[in-house]
């Protein structure tokens, strides 16, 4: 017996409802026309119920009225409604507001703090995590390079993918993501593995742990990447509106945090913490080293003038053996930031290892270069080294003063000045 039109037949739009009349009858309204008496003799405490199969994903509430009922039956269907109405929209905001990874991820990652927090905790590879929703038009979506690991090669690499994560099995890389795949490595952009673009800003192989990097897809569909929040420029153009943001944690990069998330707000009340506790040790060291020299002076002024003329050398041994040792151990002296940014230099950028190699390579007496400089281990120009360093590509010196030209992709190594004085900073090794 045919009761009314084939429901397989409806599509989006179209309305199905049910209601219980004062007879107990039930009664199915498809599109607001009523298909007439389905049965009878129905209870009055029944409920509404809907089975979602086929091709069917998804339905709302859009109304609910009854034929004839109580006014306090129907204030309490209102209240229900209202409550429905408001618990879906507190989710809708709620989930449109968060900012996480997506559930699936690469074999080796671990994700924690709400998944804002991502932590490789094997190997060097299979390290990749995706945003858990597609990135909005214009917005960044920024993480921070929170743990690394020197004993690996390569970096952190970052990029987009427009196939959804949903049950995708990922590789190893981000490399080998072989479909609407851009990724930023080193300092190239690729296109599902292939090289697009050479040289595109600084090397992601030198970050350390504080930096970040993120991702836009602006509104005229053009892929941009930012490095310690300072935009690259375009990378990539017409890209998928949607697509999700992608980043694997390669060889030294083992733990991320999605900026300001509340992982990454922990993970600096962390560090904070240590700082601290280091600063505090510090100033133990100091005291420390202070009531040694004065028990040191003490002891000395209480020696008899023979004594002291006869223990004055090894006194004064002592003395500065004691006091080296305890600023060395203590780092009483810090290091500027120029020095600092050379040792993660010597240790992250490949290019000026390459450079040193080759300067050692010649065979150059170590006369020709001056020791006493704190750049005497070499200062790297590269484009990378030099964009993050943020100084400017044009100094002054001279006198009177004159504009000179940063030598870009070169590696300094000062010399010593010759027989009339001076120190020369002007010998280089690179290559273009």
């Amino acid at each position: 017996m045919n009761y009314g039109p084939c429901l397989d037949r409806l599509s989006i739009g179209d309305k199905i409802g049910v209601k219980r009349s004062e007879e107990g009858n039930i009664r199915f309204t498809i599109n607001g026309e009523d298909q007439g008496v389905a049965c009878t003799n129905i209870p009055i405490n029944v409920r509404v119920v809907v089975e979602l199969t086929g091709h069917i994903s998804q339905i709302s509430v859009s109304s609910s009225s009854r034929m004839s009922c109580s006014p306090g039956e129907e204030a309490h269907t209102h209240n229900l409604l209202d409550s429905l109405e408001n618990i879906q929209e507190g989710k809708e905001i709620s989930a449109s507001n968060k900012i996480e990874f997506h559930e699936n991820r690469g074999r080796n990652i671990q994700l924690s703090d709400d998944n804002t927090v991502a932590r490789r905790t094997e190997s060097y590879n299979q390290g990749l995590v995706v945003s858990h929703k597609p990135l909005s038009e214009g917005i960044v979506f920024q993480v921070h390079v929170t743990k690394t690991n020197p004993k690996w090669s390569s970096s952190i690499s970052v990029g987009i993918m427009g196939v959804n994560p949903e049950r995708l099995h990922f590789p190893v890389s981000i490399l080998h993501l072989k479909k609407e795949t851009w990724a930023l490595t080193e300092d190239k952009v690729y296109f599902n593995g292939n090289v697009i673009n050479k040289r595109y800003g600084p090397n992601l192989d030198t970050l350390s742990g504080g930096h970040s990097v993120g991702v836009m897809v602006d509104s005229q569909s053009n892929l941009r990447f930012f490095i310690n929040g300072v935009d690259q420029g375009v990378a990539a153009r017409n890209v998928p509106k949607k697509c999700w943001a992608v980043f694997d944690l390669y060889g030294m990069c083992e733990e991320i945090a999605i900026t300001d998330s509340q992982g990454h707000l922990a993970i600096l009340a962390q560090n904070i913490e240590a700082t601290e506790n280091l600063s505090n040790s510090k100033e133990k060291w100091h005291e420390e080293e202070e009531r040694l020299l004065r028990s040191s002076k003490d002891l000395k002024n209480s020696l008899t003038s023979s004594q002291q003329g006869a223990n004055n050398n090894l006194n004064n041994t002592a003395l500065t053996s004691s006091s080296q040792m305890l600023v060395s151990g203590t780092n009483n002296t810090p290091l500027s930031k120029d020095d600092l940014f050379a040792l993660k230099s010597r240790r992250n950028c490949e290019y000026f290892n390459v450079c040193r190699k080759f300067k050692s390579s010649l065979g150059l007496p170590g006369f020709y270069f001056d020791k006493n400089k704190s750049s005497s281990e070499g200062i790297c120009f590269c484009e990378a080294c030099h964009k993050l360093r943020g100084c400017s590509s044009v100094a002054t010196s001279g006198d009177p003063p004159k504009n000179l030209i940063l030598p870009i992709n070169w590696v300094l190594f000062p010399l010593r000045g010759g027989a009339g004085g001076g120190t020369g900073e002007g010998s280089g090794s690179g290559e273009e």
